[in-house]
């Protein structure tokens, strides 16, 4: 809810912390993303203000995401 009105420097930084919290979590995961899909879904999409259209987002990063 807050994340429009952060600055664009703090989201660029929680966004990194975020994505590499996440690739290792996922690290051993069978069937994960590749760490560069990942690293790519979650900076270009998931965490993007505002939110891209869902057509927009590619097949692989759609279902890296999922």
């Amino acid at each position: 809810m807050r994340w429009p009105l952060i600055a664009a420097k703090t989201r660029g930084e929680t966004n990194e912390a975020l994505c590499a919290i996440t690739q290792a979590m996922l690290r051993g995961v069978r069937g994960r993303p590749g760490d560069q899909l990942l690293r790519r879904a979650m900076m270009g999409w998931a965490f993007v203000v505002p939110r891209p259209e869902l057509a927009a987002v590619p097949a692989d990063v759609r279902q890296a995401l999922q």
